[in-house]
């Protein structure tokens, strides 16, 4: 997964203009198709958007709250 250069900022933003954002989901685009990514792309479709799509950016406060580092 490759990141965008701005996409820390842009969910420290989020995160700091709505305190009841606990996690945010950062979209997963695959830019190169093969059979694997196909069917990983496949298998997203039936739970993306859902509260079974994992978040990958959490606030700091909250993950130390649970004995994050």
């Amino acid at each position: 997964m490759e990141l965008s250069k701005d996409v820390v900022e842009e969910c420290v933003e989020l995160a700091e203009k709505d305190d009841k954002i606990g996690g945010i989901i950062i979209q997963k685009d695959l830019l190169v198709m093969d059979f694997g990514l196909e069917l990983e792309n496949f298998e997203r479709s039936f739970y993306a958007g859902s509260e079974v799509e994992s978040a990958r950016f959490f606030r700091r406060d909250l993950a130390l709250r649970v004995g994050g580092v």
